[in-house]
């Protein structure tokens, strides 16, 4: 039973989503609109549901490829039959539905446009002829759209929309995408054996940290110029910044030692989630 329930977590990748969470969370205290309510419940039980059923979705086409690339495919272990496959997927179906019909009550035609989206943004990323995930920009906005700008803008639309706000949100669409050009980088040669094209094996690894510096640099000035400096946390946040900065750095000066040391690759990872829960905080705290 354990290691069925452990199976079910990593087919859907719950520790993956709390990234989309943290920017509705975030885009909500940019707002001034964040208290604990039901579009809490609501909003982050769609993210974890619809990224999960995406997520088994994508391991379904990836089967051959993660084998290639030596990665951990759940499906490949045969812990669950098609039909117990099917039968997961369509009991997250059926709590979406109803997870969207409450929010519809509450929260209007937002939360179906938020469901429908996200949807179909999973469907075309591993439908068999659409592929997104196999074409290299496709991929990187479709990650773009499913995990922060629209529960970005769900958030940010929940309350007050300035200017200022806005500019925040798109320095951490760019944050987000320094971030996610790297996705790939382990995987260069088993993708191009299996024809998959991603930033990593068009672009190469060194162009692509450099790229991924650039987005870093210019999200981080943008943000240092947006935070304000009347509080102890403002400066804590900036320290969040730099130490991002400085490890971009460094893997822009020798990405062959991020593509092979998995100590790095989860430790800018985790940086990331640190710094976005530095920003969390620190509008709390000003709010």
């Amino acid at each position: 039973m354990f290691l069925r329930q452990r199976t079910i977590l990593q087919l859907m990748r719950i520790y993956n989503i709390r990234n989309s969470i943290l920017v509705y969370l975030l885009t909500r205290s940019l707002s001034g609109n964040l208290k604990w309510d039901l579009g809490i419940i609501i909003y982050s039980g769609l993210l974890i549901l619809l990224y999960g059923w995406s997520s088994i979705r994508n391991y379904e086409l990836d089967i051959q490829t993660d084998k290639i690339n030596k990665r951990i495919n759940p499906i490949s272990l045969h812990i669950f039959s098609p039909s117990q496959l099917n039968n997961l997927k369509t009991t997250i179906y059926i709590l979406v539905v109803l997870l969207t019909v409450i929010g519809m009550v509450s929260y209007g035609i937002n939360v179906l446009f938020f469901s429908a989206s996200l949807w179909f943004l999973g469907w075309a990323y591993s439908h068999p002829k659409w592929k997104l995930s196999y074409y290299p920009v496709a991929k990187l906005v479709s990650m773009l759209l499913a995990y922060v700008v629209i529960p970005g803008l769900v958030g940010l639309y929940s309350g007050k929309v300035t200017g200022d706000n806005l500019i925040i949100f798109g320095s951490l669409i760019l944050m987000a995408a320094s971030w996610f050009v790297y996705s790939d980088i382990k995987d260069i040669k088993g993708d191009l054996k299996v024809g998959k094209k991603t930033l990593a094996n068009t672009l190469g690894v060194k162009k692509l940290t450099r790229l991924g510096l650039m987005a870093g640099l210019m999200s981080v000035v943008i943000l240092w110029k947006m935070l304000p400096a009347d509080h102890y946390f403002d400066w804590i946040a900036r320290m969040g910044l730099i130490f991002l900065v400085v490890m971009q750095i460094i893997i822009a000066g020798n990405p062959n030692k991020f593509t092979q040391d998995k100590k790095w690759q989860k430790g800018f990872g985790y940086g990331f989630y640190v710094v976005w829960l530095l920003l969390l905080s620190r509008y709390l705290i000003s709010s």
